[in-house]
């Protein structure tokens, strides 16, 4: 209490002023630990909202997975197993595979991250040599089934992308 007594003299100030710096310092207490309070609040909302967008990127990485695998698998099986397919319809086919492959990537892109991304647009890209340099020849589908393991070999990286993003 001396203590006080002197650091009130110190500071010129009178016994009257005791009571108004506690009524201060309690009062500035009581803003910090509401200011602390609202603080850890808004970080548990913040949390709750990062959880829950989480949950729909993932719920619709599955979504996503669920519809690519099997058109990857469908689309190779239109082109490079059907026995019936001739010339006349290869072009038709690869056109067919491509929309196919892409119209789910197309719609969920904004999920999906990087080496996913990259290796669609191979697969992509693949499916463009084959319709751009297309000639209804004897060689050309000679040439187009030799791509059948370079073809099957994307689509297995592209399931492994897919099941990486989903397993994280």
């Amino acid at each position: 209490m001396d203590a006080l007594k002197e650091l009130l003299e110190y500071l010129e100030l009178g016994p009257v002023w005791v009571p108004v710096l506690l009524l201060l310092c309690g009062a500035l207490s009581w803003f910090i630990v509401k200011y602390f309070e609202q603080r850890n609040a808004l970080k548990r909302i913040e949390a709750g909202y990062r959880q829950a967008h989480t949950a729909k990127i993932n719920d619709k990485l599955i979504a996503y997975a669920s519809v690519q695998t099997p058109l990857l698998y469908k689309a190779h099986i239109l082109l490079f197993e059907d026995d019936d397919q001739g010339s006349d319809h290869l072009l038709e086919n690869i056109r067919a595979a491509d929309a196919m492959i892409m119209e789910p990537f197309r719609e969920y892109k904004q999920f999906l991250k990087e080496p996913l991304v990259s290796e669609m647009y191979k697969i992509h890209n693949l499916l463009e040599q084959m319709k751009t340099g297309y000639q209804p020849d004897a060689a050309h589908l000679d040439q187009f089934k030799a791509m059948k393991s370079d073809f099957l070999k994307q689509v297995r990286r592209i399931e492994d992308q897919i099941s990486l993003l989903i397993n994280k």
